[in-house]
Formats: structure tokens, sequence, C-alpha cells
């Protein structure tokens, strides 16, 4: 299997590297969007992990979703951020995208 480590923590990756490496799955890493997307488009890949610590994942997230559907991926995170996660998905919210105008908020209270 081929997985690809995204992180700009090397002691994150460095754990990971030497537990998959048990398993002799090829394992690349990258510590920005860029080097990651680079590699998607040489390699074929299985997995990515990501460290999901900040929004720039999001577009990473985005452009694997869009462009690798076959590819899985496994986000890790820390408690504090799973936290939020959880409290939004199990909540009563709507949403509203800023900017926006009041007439949007009104509409929503209503």
């Amino acid at each position: 299997m081929k997985t690809l480590i995204f992180s700009s923590n090397n002691y994150f990756t460095r754990e990971i590297k030497e537990f998959l490496s048990l398993y002799n799955d090829s394992l690349f890493y990258a510590k920005t969007s860029r080097e990651a997307i680079k590699l998607l488009n040489k390699e074929k890949f299985d997995y990515v992990i990501i460290d999901f610590v900040m929004y720039k994942e999001f577009k990473l997230i985005k452009y694997i979703n869009e462009n690798y559907k076959n590819i899985k991926i496994i986000l890790t995170m820390n408690s504090d951020l799973q936290e939020i996660i959880l409290t939004i998905k199990n909540g009563k919210y709507n949403l509203i995208f800023q900017p926006f105008r009041l007439a949007e908020l009104k509409k929503q209270m209503d």
C-alpha cells in the first residue's frame, strides 16, 4: 500500500513512519499542500493521513475528494478540535456564511 503523510510535525511523521514501516508500506511525506498535491499527481496512493491542525488542511481534503475518489483519507486531530466538531455535528444549527445580509439572519431566526 502507498500512504501519503501530510504534517508539518516531524515527531508525528516519524512515529507513523516507524509504525507503518513494520508493514512494508510505501510511505511518502509532505509538509505543505503544494508538496502533497505534487505527490498526489505523481503517485497512486491508497491512503492519505492528514494531521488536521489548521484551515490549510481543508483545501487539501477538498482537492483529494474532487480529484481522487478512491483514496481513503484519515484525519488525526487533537481532542479540542474533535470536541468542537462533535458539538456542531450533534447540535441543531443553521449556518449563515459571511458576508451575509441582515435579512438572511432574520429569515433564519423566523
